[in-house]
């Protein structure tokens, strides 16, 4: 299957300007309605403003191709369509409490061939810190930020060189679940906590492996975690030469690893180790 990826590219960093648009709009205005899709898992208007804006701009580019989105799910569905993932709003709960960790995420990939998905564009926009992340496949990572009404020139990103895990900083996330899950979820915890200089848990997925991409932290792990929640990072740190996995250090497959671990590659067998409660 033949496409213009840098193309693509623009059309996805078009969609997440404007998705970042609305929901910064709601940000500055907190008019907020609130609903609960489980018992912490938070939607509000803006969330469905932005994925619906997404929606029109990607479709009106490539009404050919599938998107699966946060809020209203694969459309439609075929296994040999290019595939958009779209997170209108990762960290909706940090947006709600006025925390500016929080980010569009929107990514397109293309069928392998064995039956899953692989990113191959990928952008990452975070409204109020003012920066975005973006790569396409084979072709580097890249960050600008926002200053004066206009995107600086695009920085390439190479994620850290630390090789020892007392130099590591480790972000992390708990999902939705957490309550019921408490002391699987809060095991690996305890043990990388005891390892690693320092563990982060901010609640934006999509933002912590920007995060390891750029070289601001040296891992990220977590579990159940959906497929537009990190499609885009991914791409992200791979391109940025790091290195993506899931928990037993495994191929990461797009919408079947149910856990997802990144790293800056050299510190990747350590912190399997640690996770899997390895000597």
């Amino acid at each position: 299957m033949s496409l213009d990826l840098p193309e693509a590219l623009v059309v996805a960093l078009t969609a997440a300007q404007t998705g970042a648009d609305i929901v910064a709009q709601g940000y500055k205005d907190r008019d907020l309605t609130i609903r609960n899709k489980g018992l912490i898992d938070l939607v509000t208007q803006y969330d469905l403003g932005s994925e619906r804006a997404i929606r029109t701009a990607i479709g009106a580019a490539y009404p050919d191709h599938d998107i699966l989105a946060e809020e209203e799910g694969l459309v439609s569905a075929n296994q040999s369509r290019p595939r958009w993932y779209v997170d209108p709003l990762d960290g909706t709960t940090n947006y709600v409490h006025r925390h500016p960790f929080f980010a569009v995420s929107i990514a397109l990939a293309l069928p392998n061939g064995r039956g899953f998905w692989e990113p191959v564009v990928g952008v990452i926009q975070a409204p109020v810190l003012r920066e975005r992340f973006f790569a396409i496949k084979g072709q580097g990572a890249f960050s600008q930020t926002f200053d004066n009404g206009e995107w600086s020139a695009p920085s390439p990103l190479l994620v850290s060189s630390h090789n020892q895990i007392i130099e590591a900083l480790v972000n992390t996330g708990f999902p939705y679940d957490v309550h019921e899950r408490l002391k699987e979820i809060v095991s690996p915890f305890e043990r990388m906590l005891g390892q690693a200089q320092a563990i982060r848990r901010a609640g934006a997925a999509s933002l912590d492996l920007a995060f390891v991409a750029a070289g601001r932290a040296e891992g990220y792990w977590e579990a159940g975690l959906k497929p537009w929640d990190v499609a885009a990072g991914v791409l992200i740190v791979a391109e940025a030469k790091g290195r993506v996995s899931d928990l037993l250090g495994q191929e990461y497959v797009l919408e079947k690893s149910p856990i997802v671990l990144a790293s800056n590659g050299f510190l990747h067998p350590i912190l399997v180790s640690i996770l899997n409660g390895q000597p």
